[in-house]
């Protein structure tokens, strides 16, 4: 189980990041699958939820936005959790 403390910084960042097209945060189009964090190791793990679109443009420019909400998440990760190591994965 996770911290509450962690937790609650967990949940900020996901509610704080905006998806650019809807204006939903990415907690609430449940882009984050599940999330492993380790204080041992000084490790998060975010597992992503795939996109897959048959139409090749709609696939391009979701693949354009959900590289741009990756670095997001990265970057608010590792500014509310300093030396640790965050990860991204499919899951």
């Amino acid at each position: 189980m996770t911290d509450p403390i962690v937790q609650a910084k967990i949940d900020r960042i996901l509610d704080s990041i905006k998806d650019p097209g809807s204006g939903l945060s990415i907690a609430r189009l449940g882009l984050v699958k599940k999330i492993r964090v380790s204080m041992e190791q000084k490790k998060l793990t975010l597992f992503l939820k795939s996109i897959s679109d048959p139409k090749a443009c709609c696939a391009i420019m979701n693949y354009a936005v959900l590289e741009k909400l990756e670095l997001q998440m990265k970057q608010s990760f590792q500014r509310e959790f300093p030396g640790f190591e965050i990860c991204l994965a499919n899951g």
